[in-house]
């Protein structure tokens, strides 16, 4: 019999959510993250077993932003998974040493005009501040790492007349 720490596990992408939250003037919000205060995203994060996306989408973004179902007034699915790999300087743990990289399903929040953002209602304090930009301003100001998920995200919104 092989202990576990003789396991090999095979590559593998992470699956999660992300979501973009919108104005009705077509501002997104966006987060800066505790450990990278210079990086601004959209919130999202990893599915667990036996969740659905919708499910994962909620749960994570109350985690992190405080935000509920009850602050939007609509919500798309983006209809197509996204995949970006991960850079070799990204150093993971070793528990994650075979992760390739994440696939996400996207969601696009409105947010409801009377509702309030406070991230002291977030349970993870992943984000140390949040802005409203333009998509456009997120584009130029977004590392590498996630920039062509962002591009296709903008792409259908922009497809789709959403920036109006």
């Amino acid at each position: 019999m092989l202990h576990s720490h003789y396991m090999k596990v095979e590559p593998y992408f992470r699956p999660g959510v992300g979501c973009v939250v919108y104005q009705e003037n077509s501002d997104v919000l966006v987060f800066s993250r505790k450990d990278h205060p210079e990086v601004w995203q959209f919130p999202q994060g990893g599915m667990e077993v036996g969740e659905t996306a919708e499910e994962t989408l909620w749960r994570e973004l109350n985690e992190e932003t405080g935000l509920t179902q009850a602050d939007f007034t609509k919500v798309m699915l983006y209809p197509d998974w996204t995949v970006y790999t991960y850079d070799k300087s990204i150093m993971l743990p070793q528990d994650q040493s075979n992760c390739l990289g994440q696939v996400h399903r996207w969601f696009f929040l409105k947010f409801r005009t009377e509702a309030t953002i406070d991230l002291a209602r977030a349970t993870d304090l992943e984000f140390y501040d949040f802005r409203w930009v333009s998509f456009e301003t997120l584009l130029n100001e977004t590392g590498p790492l996630k920039k062509s998920v962002y591009i296709k995200l903008y792409s259908h919104l922009k497809h789709n007349n959403f920036f109006r």
